[in-house]
């Protein structure tokens, strides 16, 4: 079951964010960006994503 960290908004299965190792994830998620250039997007910047990835675009 995929998961996203409300901190990072990274999508992930792990029970730990690989980006900011926290544990405050959420399987209750909408719409999914994913990122293939960090520093190319315009989505990611706004969204300061840094790390290629899945991600969602809101989470409850």
């Amino acid at each position: 079951m995929s998961r996203a960290c409300r901190n990072c908004k990274i999508i992930i299965e792990e029970n730990v964010c690989p980006i900011c190792k926290g544990t405050d994830l959420s399987d209750d998620y909408s719409g999914l960006l994913i990122v293939v250039d960090p520093e190319g997007s315009q989505m990611a910047q706004k969204m300061e994503i840094k790390k290629e990835g899945r991600y969602a675009l809101k989470i409850r």
